[in-house]
């Protein structure tokens, strides 16, 4: 075999594998935004539920009657929106509207579309709280302002001793948008940056002696590890202080909030957690 074939082949192959490694980061990636979206909806569920039980116990305490408890608890809940298209609803377990956008409904037992199998959305809501505390749903949702459906994060809990139900939904159209925005320019340099190292990695070893050819490979390999593991350490630094950022401001739409989060850490919880 030629040299030029052999190098063509090796070449071909690499960036073949860069093109491969590109795929697998692109769906890792994919996979760790709709899951840090999920904790989002889970940390703002966990706050709502701890607003609603601050009621439950005012009335279990004589302090407020049921009445009184769950209106303040409503008004609560009315009041913990993050953005214009974020907010919490309510149900009661028999479907009947507590806290809906715009009061539209409320009153209203609503089940909500009907299944092929015949049940309806709000019977997968409880089917999912039956075994957990915190559940997800993802339905298909025609978007306000829009005329296509997109993928909806419903979160759901269950309030017990008043049969609530509690939701809180995000988009998922913004987490497309972003992946596709990372995705191409990955799948364009992935390869590229693979046939890069190749030639930087020769001529580094073509720059030692023969016998110094482990050491500098090894050498090479560090600086190659600690480049690497300095911009991970920026991109987790960036991203903690967004997500502090982002508690801040769904702590400060809602009353009580700060309370609320001192209270999940006191409970055992960690502060990044909460």
């Amino acid at each position: 075999m030629k040299l030029s074939t052999r190098l063509g082949l090796i070449v071909g192959l690499a960036a073949a594998g860069g093109l491969l490694l590109a795929v697998m980061g692109l769906v890792s990636l994919r996979s760790t935004m709709l899951e840090q979206r999920h904790e989002a909806i889970r940390t703002v569920l966990t706050l709502a539920a701890q607003q609603v039980k601050h009621f439950q116990q005012l009335e279990q305490g004589g302090q407020l009657s049921r009445a009184e408890a769950q209106r303040r608890a409503i008004d609560a809940l009315h009041s913990m929106r993050y953005q214009k298209s974020l907010y919490l609803w309510a149900r009661t377990t028999g479907a009947l509207g507590l806290v809906l956008p715009g009061d539209k409904g409320v009153g209203q037992v609503d089940f909500g579309k009907q299944l092929p199998d015949g049940r309806h959305d709000f019977n997968r809501y409880l089917d999912v709280l039956a075994t957990q505390d915190i559940g997800f749903v993802e339905l298909m949702v025609v978007k306000p302002g829009g005329s296509d459906e997109v993928l909806k994060i419903n979160g759901v809990t269950r309030i017990d001793g008043w049969d609530w139900v509690i939701g809180f939904g995000a988009w998922t159209d913004d987490i497309q948008a972003a992946f596709w925005q990372a995705a191409l320019p990955t799948l364009m340099t992935g390869p590229f940056m693979v046939m890069f190292f190749i030639p930087t990695i020769g001529l580094a070893m073509a720059s030692v002696d023969p016998g110094e050819e482990a050491n500098a490979a090894g050498v090479s390999n560090f600086m190659r590890t600690v480049a690497g593991a300095f911009a991970t350490s920026l991109v987790q630094t960036g991203w903690e202080n967004e997500a502090t950022r982002a508690q801040s401001a769904i702590a400060g739409a809602m009353p009580q909030g700060q309370a609320t989060i001192d209270g999940m850490v006191d409970g055992g919880q960690s502060n990044e957690g909460a």
